[in-house]
């Protein structure tokens, strides 16, 4: 994520959690709990689109599924960290059960 993205967001996010608590104590833990959120994503994204290759189980789990979702089908595997929503809304198909997609490496976006 962009870095004034980030702060974009971070600042919106922080208003509105302080509109609903309206005292700082609150406010701080709800900042520094989403960060301790945001971290392990934003790197484990990262990671998967550099070319670094997994070593644990769970991470080559996480590698795997999100390549599949950039290179096999754009429709499917839409999870970084977490796959349950994935599990629960059937987009998380056996990799031989999806057809390539002719759009997944570019969107449709032509150069």
């Amino acid at each position: 994520m962009p870095l004034l993205d980030l702060l974009i967001l971070g600042v919106i996010a922080a208003g509105v959690e302080y509109a609903i608590v309206q005292s700082v104590g609150p406010l701080l833990t709800g900042v520094v709990a989403s960060l301790v959120m945001l971290l392990p994503y934003e790197w484990t994204h990262f990671l998967i689109h550099t070319p670094y290759k997994p070593k644990g189980r769970y991470y080559r789990y996480l590698w795997r599924a999100h390549r599949l979702h950039h290179y096999k089908n754009e429709h499917d595997w839409y999870g970084v960290t977490i796959h349950l929503g994935d599990h629960l809304r059937w987009t998380f198909p056996n990799k031989s059960a999806v057809p390539n997609s002719a759009t997944a490496r570019t969107l449709g976006v032509e150069d």
